[in-house]
């Protein structure tokens, strides 16, 4: 699967990529998976082949990973995501998010694709915003004349977890 994947991604990716691959037009595909194919240097591979096959129509968010799957003791923040094989992106994206344990409140967004899916830096960024709020921001930021790179800063996601 070298055309998928670069580096050591997690395999649920190549569960996704094989999953999408095997769907009929107008196929859907639901998966809860770690957030973590969203960006990164490991998934963009993925990323631009699998949203190349399907289209983001539904992903759900969890505002907290301890609580919703305490007994599995998950360390990664995870989501629901509701693909669909239809040749072609769709206009939005709809965000949940729940709250609780057992979705006792969900909230609800519909959010324009172009601004989960962010390919300005050829990177295929899937950028989920939680609230309004959070889109309008993606949006401000999109719009910065620089990069983080432009100024200086650099950008690290932490250590390794090991478990």
């Amino acid at each position: 699967m070298a055309a998928v994947v670069h580096g050591q991604p997690n395999i649920y990716c190549l569960f996704l990529a094989l999953a999408a691959k095997l769907l009929q037009q107008d196929g859907h595909l639901v998966a809860i998976t770690p957030r973590s194919f969203c960006n990164g240097l490991y998934f963009r591979e993925f990323r631009r082949w699998f949203f190349s096959h399907v289209a983001l129509s539904h992903v759900h968010l969890f505002e907290s990973r301890t609580t919703t799957f305490r007994e599995a003791k998950v360390l990664q923040e995870n989501v629901i995501a509701l693909c669909r094989r239809t040749g072609r992106w769709l206009d939005s994206v709809k965000v949940t998010t729940s709250h609780g344990r057992d979705f006792p409140d969900i909230s609800e967004q519909c959010v324009p694709t172009s601004t989960v899916m962010q390919d300005t830096s050829k990177e295929m960024f899937v950028c989920i915003p939680k609230t309004p709020e959070d889109a309008a921001i993606i949006g401000y930021a999109e719009r910065w004349p620089m990069c983080f790179k432009d100024i200086g800063l650099r950008i690290s996601t932490g250590p390794v977890v090991m478990f």
